[in-house]
């Protein structure tokens, strides 16, 4: 994760300019608060070590509430102009006047912001219609506190999966609000998908709400515009292909592209005709296992199921089918 502040400066004439430099040095604004008691609140609640960066015409400014944000165990650094109240000289907080100011070495002593901890899990297909979008969304389903994200940006299919609005893009009003995210489901309508950047999804996971245990993501294929940097990103990303020979093919060939980052191979929809003579279980991880040197996890055609489940709208009766998602040795480069 990169930097992170929590920006609270009230009406002041330069903010646009510490926006500006904020976005050149990559520092991400994970919450903008409008008063000192909203910004207590969000110190007390935020789980990534964001730096507070604050001014005196903030709304409600003052020592009690500025010493309560201090003892959240963050750097708090205090921007002045004209307005400089007495009791911040000795106080002990860090003050720097934005007369003349370069606003780029704002943030040259920075701390980073560090991922809140959640067991970020990210699910891309070597191609479509290996499943990513049902297994995501049993992961989800497995444990309580789980936050869905449907960021397949070629083609979102959570909301139409689970019965929700199409139209719904529960997604894009969590990345533009500068509110915590809780646990539940972010659809995506394809209309919206060019909304979607890595950026924004890399500000919304430092919003996360304590109540977050795990956050499933379908990145859709591989080859996806976000899959790239959410598979880096990723505590447990996953690398889903079919059971076929040209399924197979695929896995393997990703395979090549290992480094030091974990991945799970999931060999999903297993049918014995598929592959010939012999268990399809078998066959397929003895493939995979000369080619990678990594053990797979195989999953079976559970299709039958998983149709039944959708007829009836409960992806929870998919939990007791399919195998959780358990990591593997596995490396894949971003």
């Amino acid at each position: 994760m990169t930097r992170g502040i929590l920006l609270a400066c009230g009406e002041v004439p330069w903010e646009r300019a510490l926006l500006t430099a904020a976005a050149d040095a990559r520092v991400r604004v994970v919450r903008r608060l409008v008063d000192l008691g909203g910004l207590v609140q969000a110190a007390e609640a935020d789980t990534t070590g964001a730096t507070v960066i604050v001014s005196p015409a903030l709304r409600g400014f003052a020592e009690r509430g500025l010493h309560a944000v201090a003892a959240t165990g963050r750097r708090v650094l205090v921007l002045v102009d004209d307005i400089e109240p007495p009791w911040l000289t000795g106080g002990g907080f860090a003050t720097t006047r934005v007369d003349g100011l370069a606003w780029p070495t704002l943030f040259d002593d920075l701390p980073a912001a560090t991922a809140p901890a959640v067991d970020l899990r990210v699910l891309a297909g070597v191609s479509g219609g290996v499943g990513v979008t049902t297994l995501a969304a049993v992961e989800a389903a497995r444990a309580e506190g789980s936050l869905l994200i449907d960021a397949a940006l070629a083609r979102p299919s959570i909301a139409f999966l689970l019965g929700m609005p199409a139209a719904s893009s529960g997604l894009i009003d969590a990345l533009e609000r500068d509110e915590p995210v809780g646990p539940g489901v972010l659809t995506l309508a394809p209309a919206a998908a060019p909304r979607v950047t890595w950026d924004a999804l890399e500000a919304l996971l430092l919003r996360l709400a304590p109540s977050v245990t795990r956050v499933i993501v379908d990145a859709g294929t591989v080859d996806a515009p976000l899959a790239g940097p959410l598979l880096a990103a990723a505590a447990h990303p996953c690398l889903v292909s079919s059971g076929t020979p040209l399924g197979l093919l695929r896995l393997c060939t990703l395979a090549e592209r290992a480094d030091d980052a974990p991945v799970t191979f999931v060999v999903n929809g297993l049918r014995a005709p598929a592959l010939g003579t012999g268990r399809a279980d078998t066959v397929a991880r003895r493939i995979v296992e000369e080619a990678t040197g990594r053990t797979p996890l195989l999953l079976p055609d559970a299709s039958a199921a998983c149709d039944a489940a959708w007829l009836r709208g409960s992806v929870r009766a998919l939990v007791d089918v399919l195998p959780a998602l358990v990591p593997n040795p596995a490396r894949i480069a971003a």
